[in-house]
């Protein structure tokens, strides 16, 4: 059974973390270690995400396997490639005679600029305080 994409849980998202990295395979479900860890690691990326407050419904609350993921439905395969990159050391990828795949990378780098363009700014980050002004302009100088 295929579950809608809408109403993707948490073990669905570390469910297709898993099988990009090919460490699952088709119909096989994830379990005891390897899911603890990445439900750890996916709670981990969601918290980075909400300092925005863009993931507001989240709160504090940590989401459980069964829970569903509080992002938009076009989102989800970037989160997914994004916790396969994050994870992927612990399962053997070590960047020398396992890299991750190029897809994963750029799969992943395209997801966290488009969560990050979903969720908002983080309001603590370090900007340049000139951009916060008006330009300079020759009226200004006269």
């Amino acid at each position: 059974m295929t579950v809608p994409v809408a109403t993707r849980t948490a073990n669905d998202v570390v469910q297709m973390a898993l099988d990009l990295l090919g460490v699952t395979a088709g119909g096989e479900t994830v379990g005891g270690m390897d899911g603890n860890l990445a439900l750890r690691r996916l709670n981990t990326l969601l918290k980075s995400f909400n300092t925005g407050g863009g993931l507001s419904e989240l709160g504090d609350k940590w989401l459980e396997g069964g829970d569903p993921v509080p992002l938009e439905p076009s989102l989800m395969h970037g989160l997914s490639a994004l916790l396969a990159e994050s994870i992927a050391p612990a399962f053997g990828f070590d960047g020398a005679t396992k890299p991750i795949p190029v897809s994963i990378i750029r799969d992943a780098r395209d997801g966290r600029n488009a969560i990050q363009a979903a969720t908002g700014p983080d309001p603590h980050a370090e900007i340049d305080r000139a951009l916060t002004y008006p330009l300079a302009t020759p009226w200004n100088y006269w």
